[in-house]
């Protein structure tokens, strides 16, 4: 037999696997300058600042350029309007945006009728100047009964209004000096200008007039009902609320119970009992 062997390839073994031919590194990028970037940092805000500045000074020109074409009043019963003008000394063709309204609000809060006053700038080039006067809760006379001034419930003072009545307890003894702009000394008188402002329509039907006594206390006379003359209520210098409750509860249930009495004083000054004097109708 033939020897079937075949001879070995040259170079004996297997063929060698042919080499991968090698990658060629990446090549770097080249660095930018810095320089175009920082510039356009720079440029950006400087834009920005001369555009507020020419804008600030194109408003500041036409804000110069808009006056005070009138002023109006708003809200005014008691304080003349030409009062609160002359106040407000808004010269004519004043620059409008110059007006320093929070200082003419101030000058007109401190009138004796002013509780509250607000100025701010109308749309059309107006002033407006809006006030809520206060609202009375005493009327003070003096001893011939004429009327002097009125006390509101937070005991401030406004002079008497002539042709404007008010439903109002009267009070007498009034002594102190009118001051426009405070409210009253008098502690007795600042608790009972507060409660009376306060009272329901049935209590308020029973006040007619209150007297500073010269104890510092305060005397009570009840409104009038027919055939019957007024009750003097003495309720001595604090606790009005609670005292004015009782008066109520007791004229409920005594007075108008008892038809055939005539009560001339009741005394609320203790808190433990009522003291009256009385008399029968038949006397």
């Amino acid at each position: 037999m033939k020897n079937d062997k075949r001879s070995p390839r040259r170079g004996g073994g297997s063929r060698p696997k042919p080499e991968r031919p090698r990658s060629r590194p990446a090549a770097r990028p080249r660095a930018k300058s810095a320089a175009p970037d920082r510039a356009k940092r720079l440029t950006i805000p400087i834009v920005s600042f001369l555009l507020v500045v020419l804008l600030t000074v194109v408003g500041w020109s036409w804000k110069s350029q808009l006056h005070v074409r009138d002023v109006v009043v708003i809200g005014a019963r008691h304080t003349p309007v030409d009062s609160l003008i002359a106040i407000a000394a808004v010269d004519s063709g004043a620059v409008f945006f110059d007006i320093d309204t929070h200082a003419i609000a101030d000058r007109i809060a401190r009138l004796p009728w002013i509780e509250e006053a607000r100025v701010y700038r109308g749309a059309d080039m107006t002033i407006k100047i809006d006030v809520h006067e206060r609202t009375p809760a005493l009327m003070a006379v003096d001893a011939s009964g004429k009327p002097t001034r009125f006390i509101d419930a937070g005991g401030y003072q406004m002079p008497y209004v002539r042709g404007h009545g008010y439903d109002v307890p009267l009070l007498k003894g009034l002594k102190e000096p009118f001051i426009a702009g405070a409210p009253t000394e008098n502690p007795a008188l600042l608790e009972l200008a507060d409660v009376v402002s306060r009272v329901d329509e049935t209590t308020d039907a029973l006040l007619s007039e209150f007297e500073l006594a010269d104890d510092g206390g305060v005397l009570l006379y009840t409104t009038p009902k027919p055939g019957r003359g007024a009750i003097q209520v003495g309720m001595g210098t604090g606790g009005f609320e609670r005292k004015l409750s009782r008066l109520q509860a007791f004229w409920d249930q005594e007075v108008l119970a008892q038809r055939e009495k005539h009560f001339e004083w009741i005394d609320l000054r203790f808190d433990s009992q009522i003291i009256t004097r009385e008399r029968t109708l038949t006397q």
